[in-house]
């Protein structure tokens, strides 16, 4: 299994993603990976469970592609599984780590000092992950 795991940490280092989603106040890790091919997706799914989904794209040139996704505390199981085995995502994976501990060990309403600390988790993580829409291009 131990294979396994390094091959699907791979994956996540070359093509997925370890970042957060918003509601509100509220901030949740999120962990997956996409590609034209439904090999990876789904060997995600059968040993890291989660969800995946086929898409159809909605211009005949693109191509059709498949998803697997894991987020808020079902991710916790499967960030622990491949994070020994990351190479380039390895903080992210810390911090959504940290952020899941966070969200488990406050009470409601969420206090000022604890919504600071979600808040500087986030900011953390989205300067790992800058938008790629937002990057200037090379040149």
């Amino acid at each position: 299994m131990e294979t396994t795991y390094a091959y699907l940490a791979g994956a996540i280092d070359s093509r997925g993603f370890i970042t957060f989603g918003a509601r509100g106040p509220s901030y949740f890790p999120r962990m997956g990976l996409s590609g034209t091919s439904p090999v990876l997706p789904n060997l995600a799914f059968a040993i890291l469970s989660g969800s995946i989904y086929h898409r159809q794209p909605r211009k005949p040139s693109y191509h059709a592609f498949y998803h697997w996704e894991v987020t808020n505390q079902a991710a916790r199981e499967p960030l622990l599984r491949l994070r020994p085995y990351l190479r380039l995502k390895q903080r992210h994976a810390d911090i959504a780590l940290e952020m899941l501990d966070l969200i488990g060990s406050q009470s409601r309403p969420i206090s000022a000092e604890d919504l600071a600390k979600r808040v500087r988790l986030f900011e953390e993580m989205h300067r790992l992950n800058p938008d790629r829409r937002r990057r200037k291009p090379p040149g």
